[in-house]
């Protein structure tokens, strides 16, 4: 029988906000991707608090999708993620970036 929910012990408290422990490692390890191969340039990721497109992040400390905190990197692909590239959101823009082409240093 499948389980339905999840004991506290798959819970963490990371950025000040319970979450997954599986979404609190991606969130830790988005924090090494810093960069997008897209379409054959390398392309710095746009840190939670710096986008540029509506609506404005500004005194939010916690991104309400994915839980980053404002300066750090947003989960891969996460909803509020700005594509360097075109400048739209990165999950749904028409560049096709993927999880796969984040890098680090």
């Amino acid at each position: 029988m499948a389980k339905e929910f999840s004991g506290d012990s798959d819970f963490v408290v990371h950025n000040g906000r319970k979450m997954r422990r599986q979404q609190a490692q991606a969130l830790k390890e988005a924090q090494a991707k810093t960069h997008y191969f897209i379409r054959g340039k390398v392309l710095p990721r746009i840190r939670y608090g710096n986008e540029r497109f509506w609506p404005p992040v500004s005194g939010k400390r916690v991104c309400d999708a994915c839980g980053t905190l404002r300066g750090q990197f947003h989960e891969l692909l996460c909803q509020w993620e700005q594509c360097p590239l075109c400048g739209e959101q990165v999950i749904s823009c028409a560049c096709g970036v993927l999880a796969g082409d984040a890098g680090g240093n």
